[in-house]
């Protein structure tokens, strides 16, 4: 599926009715919560799953890696820079300090994440992306990797920078005389690594580096030597937005771990056992699916944030924007033509459960409510209709009046 975590469904739209009206006190808005008048609270089969939002998470036990993941809500997709870049690749995500979770920084630059430099790394997020012809691993295949890295000052990110350098020097002397490392025309401070011969035959290889304030953009591309010139301009599009999005990034200060769930939504999705969840941004969850560009421009426009835990909760800006939401899934995956409709759970018609024709033990259940839109998945239909049915008393205490 290339929702990952968001599945593609048919809309059935939702008629929802306040039950608690939006007030205010001293010109502020108080919480609002709403019910759908069609939902026969009695008949609703849950099963053994919650029913009320979770406890606030408090702070995050792993500062580096929750500060990496919230980095990704300002790290360009590939797609941005080149269209044709949507089906999902690896590596794919965010890591902080343990080393065991720094095998993105080999993937791309093929150097160990141990170089002394990286003792001042303080994490990274990497995004990859390749076009249709990457699943076939034709001649025509690109794949596109965009890293950045985040290092304690910009001193250490030069450095970093510089070490990479000088190791991909000390291999062009040693045992690839035919690799290049210089200066990327028109993009002053990056620098670019590529082999002068095409490795396989018609096929290039090449790494950016550039630091920038605290941090290092990697690009590692792979694809059809002719397209190079092509590239070459992409990725200094690619550097440049990527230096925009980056002055619009605050970490959180150093001395203090982050909120896991600043924006109260996280507490509305059902839980997963002892799996940590996560809050995301357009731009953050478009790394996670297929078709990003389609996703993250439905996501922006509605100004959404996404949580993901043992379900999908949205909080769109308005209810119209939460309905566009779920329009545009079920659009995609009626497109994909691999899931067909069934039963709806008992005393929740407007909720909408699809089979996934594709695998005998998928199924997905979806439903909106005021500015939410809901989502999960259950290995069987009873299990999936518990699951929506649980998620629908939990929003039905969501604050619509959240931001």
């Amino acid at each position: 599926m290339k929702l990952g975590a968001l599945a593609r469904g048919v809309v059935v739209a939702l008629s929802v009715a306040a039950v608690v009206a939006g007030c205010s006190t001293d010109g502020q808005p108080v919480a609002a919560t709403l019910t759908d008048p069609k939902v026969d609270t009695a008949a609703l089969d849950t099963g053994d799953f919650p029913t009320r939002a979770s406890a606030p998470f408090g702070r995050a036990a792993d500062h580096r890696l929750h500060e990496a993941l919230r980095m990704g809500d300002y790290v360009v997709l590939p797609s941005e820079v080149n269209p044709d870049l949507t089906v999902y690749e690896h590596p794919n995500g965010g890591f902080g300090t343990n080393p065991k979770d720094r095998s993105a920084f080999s993937d791309v630059t093929n150097i160990s994440p141990t170089i002394a430099a990286n003792d001042a790394l303080l994490g990274g997020f990497v995004s990859s992306f390749g076009n249709l012809e990457s699943t076939a691993r034709t001649n025509d295949r690109e794949v596109l990797q965009n890293m950045v890295l985040r290092y304690r000052s910009p001193q250490d990110a030069t450095v970093a920078q510089d070490s990479i350098y000088r190791i991909y020097q000390g291999v062009a002397a040693k045992k690839e005389p035919n690799m290049v490392v210089v200066p990327l025309e028109g993009s002053p401070g990056t620098i670019v690594q590529y082999y002068q011969g095409a490795k396989p035959p018609q096929r290039s290889n090449r790494v950016y580096i550039t630091a920038y304030k605290d941090y290092v953009l990697i690009e590692h591309y792979v694809g059809p030597v002719a397209k190079i010139p092509a590239t070459d301009a992409t990725i200094r599009d690619l550097i440049s937005r990527q230096k925009t999005l980056l002055d619009e990034f605050e970490p959180n200060p150093t001395s203090e771990a982050p909120l896991i769930d600043p924006h109260s939504l996280l507490i509305y999705a059902l839980p997963a056992g002892n799996a940590p969840g996560a809050v995301w941004g357009p731009r953050g969850m478009a790394h996670r699916q297929g078709d990003p560009l389609d996703i993250f421009t439905v996501l922006d426009e509605t100004k959404s944030l996404t949580a993901i835990q043992g379900s999908a909760v949205v909080r769109a800006d308005t209810p119209d924007g939460a309905r566009r939401v779920f329009d545009s899934f079920a659009r995609d995956m009626v497109k994909d033509g691999t899931f067909s409709q069934a039963a709806s759970p008992p005393g929740f018609p407007t909720a909408t459960c699809l089979k996934d024709d594709s695998k005998s033990n998928h199924f997905v259940c979806m439903m909106t409510l005021g500015r939410y839109y809901a989502q999960v998945v259950g290995q069987t239909l009873k299990s999936a209709q518990q699951a929506v049915s649980a998620q629908y008393l939990i929003l039905t205490t969501a604050d619509q009046n959240a931001h």
